[in-house]
C-alpha cells in the first residue's frame, strides 16, 4: 500500500516503479521496503484494495455529511472513437462501456459519478456506470452506497 501511494503521489507508472525506487533510495528506506514488486504484482495488489473502505475511514476522520453533497459526472474513454465505431458492428467487448453524450460530443466509455462534500471537497462516494446513463438519472440513491 505504501508503494502504491508513493507511485500515485509522484505520478509514476507501475512499470517504472523499480527504476524510480532505484533512483530514490531515500524514499525506499523511509518506507522500510527491501524489494520493489514487479509490474504484475503491483497491478494485482492495486486491484485487490478496497478503495471504498479506505474512503469511508477517511470520511469518518474528517466528519462529512451526505446532506451537504454535490454530484459530478464525467466520461472516461476506454478506447479510441475509431476503435469503438468498429466494435459497434461486431459487438462490445467491455460490458460497462457504451456510447454516451457529453459536452465533447458522443464518446465511447464509462461514466464516473462522484459525490463530494461541498464544504471539505472530500469524495463521499463514487460509482462507475455505462456512459449512456444520463446525468438526470444519477441521484443520491444510486450513487451513495455507504
Amino acid at each position: 500500500m505504501k508503494i502504491l501511494l508513493i507511485l500515485h503521489i509522484y505520478g509514476i507508472s507501475y512499470r517504472s516503479a523499480e527504476s524510480f525506487f532505484r533512483n530514490h533510495i531515500d524514499i525506499k528506506n523511509v518506507l522500510g521496503v527491501r524489494e520493489i514488486p514487479n509490474f504484475i504484482t503491483l497491478s494485482r495488489r492495486a486491484r485487490m484494495i478496497d478503495w471504498h473502505k479506505i474512503n469511508n475511514e477517511i470520511l469518518q476522520s474528517i466528519d462529512t455529511y451526505k446532506e451537504n453533497s454535490a454530484i459530478y459526472s464525467f466520461i472516461v474513454r476506454t478506447c479510441k472513437s475509431s476503435t469503438a465505431s468498429r466494435r459497434k458492428n461486431y459487438g462490445y467487448k467491455d460490458p460497462l462501456s457504451y456510447w454516451g453524450f457529453s459536452t465533447k460530443g458522443w464518446q465511447y466509455g464509462r461514466k464516473i459519478s462522484v459525490s463530494f462534500d461541498i464544504y471539505s471537497s472530500a469524495i463521499v462516494e463514487w460509482n462507475v456506470t455505462k456512459a449512456s446513463l444520463h446525468d438526470k438519472n444519477i441521484n443520491e440513491e444510486n450513487i451513495l452506497r455507504i
